[in-house]
């Protein structure tokens, strides 16, 4: 299992949608990619191996239940998951899926600024 795959499918889901196809296609999906890896990186160490664990959760989890790791799913698949996650009774779950949700709208939004987008 490949935490950095799995985190990229899983930055490159939200970042489709919250931004949409299009932003996949400009490069503002790979930009949020990064942003987020720049952010998750920067916490503290003790967050970086709750957080590499609940990747890798993400992983084994969608292996289990759809029979494939979660980079490999379709994004439709990928959104269930994540959805599933959302309306999980853990809140680490459900903290793992708003956190990188936070982090990809933001990354969008200034991008959309930079550009001059209203």
């Amino acid at each position: 299992m490949s935490a950095r795959r799995t985190g990229t499918a899983l930055c490159l889901t939200l970042v489709r949608r919250h931004g949409g196809l299009g932003a996949l296609v400009d490069g503002r999906g790979n930009q949020a990619c990064r942003f987020v890896d720049a952010q998750l990186g920067d916490m503290p160490a003790h967050f970086g191996l709750a957080f590499g664990a609940l990747t890798r959760l993400l992983a084994a989890s969608s292996r289990l239940r759809h029979g494939r790791a979660f980079h490999a799913l379709p994004y439709a698949q990928r959104e269930a998951v994540l959805d599933a996650w959302r309306a999980s009774r853990m809140s680490a779950l459900r903290d793992f899926v708003r956190l990188h949700e936070t982090l990809v709208v933001f990354s969008l939004a200034d991008a959309s600024l930079r550009e001059g987008m209203p």
